[in-house]
C-alpha cells in the first residue's frame, strides 16, 4: 500500500511540475491546487483574471483596445483607427480582441479580419452609412465572437464556418458571402444567438455562388428580414425568433424554417419566385377559440412553390372533411342547386344543403365552412340533456363572430351570406348545452349565383373523436320529378323523393338536353 502511494505521489509531482500546479500534503495524500489566476499575465503584462472568465476559462491572450490602443468609449472621440489597429494586432498575434464597456464612435468603415475570438462588451456607434465588417475565413473553424451592440450603421459578418456567434443588439445585421473571395465564399454550420436586431439580412454576390446554408439561429427579435443574393440560401433554422408586426422578403432560399414565431399584429410576408419548401410555424393564438374557428391563418404572398405558414397546433389537431359539394358531387337536392358542367348554380334561396343529426358536445371541436364564394347561411342549434331545443341564448358554448340569436327558432346564425371567410364555429362543453345541430343553407337573394365548391370540415384535438352522422338524404341526388335543367353525364342516377318514392331516373347521355327515353330512362 505504501509503495502504491509513493508511485501515485510521484506521478502527481510530475503533473504539477508540467502544468504549473502547486501541491499540498494532507496526511498520506498529495493534493493538486490550481495556479493563482491573479498571477497569470498576458502579453501586455496585465492580469487576465477577467479575460479567463469572459472566455469560459480559456487562457488565450487578450488585446484590450482601450488599454493597448487608446480607444475611448465616450461616444464622441473617433475610434476608427484604434479599433482597426487593435483588430490587426489581435490577428497578427493570435489574440482575443476585447473592447470593454463604453460607447465607441467610428467615423469610417471598420474591418476586423482573421481574429478567431472577439468580445465586444461596449457599444459600437458607426457613422451613418458606415459598417463594422468582421471577417474570419470560411475554410477555418471555428471562431467565437460576442458582440453586445452596434447601435447605428451596419454590422456585417463573413467567413464563418462551424462557429459560435452572439449578437445581442444591432440596428442592422448582415450575413454576407462573396463567391469570388475565398475567405468569404460561404457561411455554414454556425450557431447564432441573437437579441434585438432591427433588420436582419442574408445576402451573397459574385460571379460564383456565395452560399449561406445550414445555420442555426436562436432567439432574436426582428422587424425586417431579407434573404437574397446570387444563390439560394438553404436549410437555415430559426428557433423562437420573435416576429410580430414584421416584414419578411425571402427571395432566395429553400427549406428554411422558422419555429415558434408569434406573428402578432400586421405582418408582410413574401416568398419570391423560385423559392420552395420554406415554412413558418406560428406559436401564438389570439384567444382560446381562434384555432377551432380556423381564424389563425396568416396571409402571405407566395410566388414560389410549397412555401407555408402553419400553426404549431396543426401538430396536435386534425381536420376531417365531413361534407363536400362540387360539380362532380351527387349529394344534394336538385331543387336547391343546379348541376353545371364545371360549377353549381343556386336554384332557390335559403334551401338546406346540409344538416347534421344531434351531436353530443363532450369535447371542444369546431365546424368550418369553406367555399370560393360567400353565398351561404349557417345555423347552429343548442339542445339540453333531454335533447330539447334551448330557446334562451347560451353565451358560453360557442363564439360566433358576427352571429345573432333568434329566440323564436333557437338558431345562432350569421347575419350575412358567408363562405370565403369568418365561417368557423368553435364549440366547447358547458353545463347546459349537451347537444348541438349544425345546418348550412343557400344564401339570401342568391338565386342564379354560382360557386365551385363547398366543404364542411370538422376540426378537433387529436385526443378526441366527435362522431358526426350524415343523413342519407345528403348522400345522393334527389328530386320529385325528372330533371329538366343542368349538365349530366351518362350513368348518373336521381332518386324520386315525392309521392312515388319507388322511381329513379338513370342518365343515358352526356349533356344538357332532358328528353325521357333518349336522355333519361325510368328505372
Amino acid at each position: 500500500m505504501k509503495r502504491r502511494n509513493l508511485l501515485r505521489n510521484f506521478f502527481l509531482f510530475i503533473v504539477a511540475f508540467i502544468f504549473g500546479y502547486s501541491v499540498k500534503k494532507e496526511g498520506e495524500n498529495i493534493i493538486l491546487q490550481g495556479p493563482d489566476s491573479n498571477n497569470l499575465k498576458n502579453k501586455d503584462g496585465k492580469s487576465i483574471t477577467d479575460v479567463i472568465e469572459l472566455l469560459n476559462d480559456s487562457k488565450v491572450d487578450v488585446v484590450n483596445a482601450k488599454e493597448k490602443f487608446g480607444a475611448v468609449g465616450d461616444g464622441i472621440k473617433d475610434n476608427f483607427k484604434a479599433i482597426t489597429n487593435a483588430g490587426a494586432f489581435a490577428k497578427d498575434n493570435d489574440m482575443c480582441l476585447y473592447i470593454p464597456h463604453g460607447d465607441y464612435y467610428c467615423s469610417q468603415n471598420v474591418v476586423i479580419e482573421g481574429v478567431k475570438q472577439i468580445i465586444i462588451e461596449g457599444t459600437i456607434i458607426m457613422a451613418n452609412g458606415k459598417a463594422l465588417n468582421i471577417v474570419y475565413d470560411s475554410f477555418l473553424a471555428a471562431a467565437d465572437w460576442k458582440i453586445s451592440d452596434v447601435s447605428s450603421g451596419k454590422l456585417i459578418l463573413s467567413g464563418l464556418n462551424s462557429s459560435k456567434v452572439k449578437v445581442l443588439k444591432a440596428k442592422e445585421l448582415e450575413l454576407y458571402a462573396h463567391g469570388d473571395i475565398t475567405n468569404k465564399e460561404f457561411i455554414a454550420y454556425n450557431t447564432f444567438i441573437l437579441g434585438k436586431i432591427d433588420t436582419f439580412k442574408i445576402f451573397s454576390e459574385g460571379t460564383k455562388p456565395g452560399w449561406i446554408n445550414e445555420n442555426k439561429f436562436y432567439g432574436g427579435r426582428m422587424v425586417n428580414i431579407i434573404v437574397d443574393g446570387n444563390f439560394h440560401h438553404d436549410n437555415n433554422i430559426f428557433y423562437g425568433t420573435m416576429l410580430e408586426g414584421f416584414k419578411l422578403d425571402l427571395n432566395k432560399g429553400n427549406s428554411n424554417f422558422f419555429y415558434d414565431v408569434r406573428l402578432e399584429g400586421t405582418n408582410s410576408i413574401t416568398f419570391g419566385e423560385g423559392t420552395s419548401d420554406n415554412v413558418i410555424y406560428r406559436s401564438w393564438q389570439a384567444n382560446q377559440y381562434s384555432y377551432l374557428r380556423d381564424t389563425v391563418n396568416t396571409s402571405y404572398t407566395n410566388n414560389g412553390f410549397n412555401n407555408q405558414i402553419l400553426s404549431n397546433l396543426d401538430t396536435f389537431h386534425k381536420k376531417d372533411t365531413i361534407f363536400s359539394i362540387n360539380s362532380k358531387s351527387n349529394n344534394f337536392e336538385l331543387s336547391t342547386l343546379t348541376k353545371n358542367q364545371y360549377d353549381l348554380s343556386i336554384a332557390i334561396s335559403e334551401g338546406v344543403l346540409y344538416e347534421t343529426d344531434l351531436i353530443e358536445l363532450r369535447n371542444p371541436f369546431g365546424i368550418i365552412a369553406k367555399s370560393d364564394k360567400s353565398v351561404f347561411l349557417i345555423d347552429l342549434y343548442a339542445y339540453d340533456a333531454n335533447k330539447k331545443i334551448i330557446l334562451t341564448e347560451q353565451t358560453n358554448f360557442t363564439a360566433l363572430s358576427g352571429g345573432t340569436f333568434n329566440t323564436s327558432t333557437g338558431a345562432y346564425s350569421f347575419g350575412d351570406n358567408v363562405g370565403t371567410q369568418n365561417t368557423g364555429i368553435p364549440l366547447f362543453p358547458n353545463g347546459t348545452v349537451k347537444f348541438i345541430r349544425y345546418r348550412i343553407r343557400t344564401g339570401s337573394k342568391s338565386v342564379g349565383q354560382w360557386f365551385n365548391y363547398l366543404n364542411i370540415i370538422k376540426i378537433e384535438p387529436n385526443v378526441y373523436q366527435t362522431p358526426m352522422k350524415i343523413s342519407n338524404k345528403f348522400k345522393r341526388w334527389t328530386h320529385t320529378e325528372l330533371p329538366s335543367t343542368g349538365y349530366w353525364e351518362a350513368g348518373d342516377i336521381v332518386w324520386n323523393v315525392g309521392a312515388d318514392k319507388t322511381l329513379l331516373w338513370r342518365r343515358l347521355t352526356t349533356g344538357k338536353s332532358h328528353v325521357l327515353g333518349k336522355d333519361w330512362v325510368v328505372v
